[in-house]
């Protein structure tokens, strides 16, 4: 709609319910059992309340943690959502940059952009990421932070080649970037927000458990140094060609 049609609109923001607003929802839709656990719907929208209740009335919800699995559901909804199938143990090599990343979550340091060259695994690096620590990977931010309430320590924001806008509304949020380059400003900036950067290189150590591991073949040392900062691709295709003779 132009401008100028909408100006002449008053504008009003209806919030998601919150206190008694929000009490009297959840007492309305889900009965008096839920009113003093009011607060376990935080963030969600009168809509949603409203289904949660009629599953709930139904039986659909026959229990109070399929409830709270139900409420999560909702939460992550347009977030696209992945529950990662991997962590640490099936990386290969990168063993400093995996001590690096223990020691931050251990610090409560959450925040990481990964770069390096395409193929190096920067994607499996991050996958690995969430699965060791049990996070559930999101693609997107929500609108208001209250949408992560209850969940925001159970999910890692990634993002590839791009910074997700609003990223100061969540300061608690772990969230991992990866770039094939980045450009300085754009690191000083994700610095400033708290991010620590780890860079993805394939070294010697790679280079040999990735062979081992993919192809069952332990390379001489000095086969090993040859392949010392290519890409896992170029690595795969030369062991190809060695297999094939």
């Amino acid at each position: 709609i132009d401008d100028a049609i909408i100006s002449r609109f008053e504008k009003i923001e209806i919030p998601l319910p919150e206190g008694e607003v929000l009490r009297d929802i959840v007492k309305n839709y889900l009965g008096s059992e839920f009113e003093q656990e009011y607060e376990l719907f935080y963030g969600l929208s009168g809509r949603d309340i409203s289904q949660l209740g009629k599953q709930w009335k139904e039986g659909v919800l026959s229990n109070k943690k399929e409830l709270i699995q139900s409420i999560t559901k909702r939460r992550l909804t347009g977030l696209e959502p992945v529950q990662p199938e991997i962590n640490f143990s099936n990386v290969c090599g990168y063993s400093k940059q995996k001590e690096l990343v223990k020691k931050l979550f251990d610090k409560n340091i959450n925040k990481i952009v990964v770069f390096g060259k395409p193929k190096v695994g920067k994607t499996f690096f991050i996958e690995a990421i969430a699965g060791e620590f049990g996070l559930t990977m999101i693609k997107n931010l929500p609108e208001n932070k209250e949408r992560l309430f209850g969940i925001a320590d159970k999910v890692i924001l990634y993002s590839k080649n791009s910074l997700p806008q609003d990223l100061e509304k969540f300061p608690n949020l772990a969230v991992a970037i990866e770039f094939d380059e980045i450009q300085q400003e754009h690191l000083n900036y994700l610095l400033m927000l708290g991010f620590v950067d780890i860079k993805l290189e394939i070294d010697e150590e790679t280079v040999r458990e990735y062979v081992k591991n993919k192809f069952g073949i332990a390379l001489s040392e000095d086969k090993i140094k040859k392949l010392v900062g290519k890409s896992f691709l170029y690595i795969e295709n030369k062991m190809k060609i060695l297999i094939e003779g």
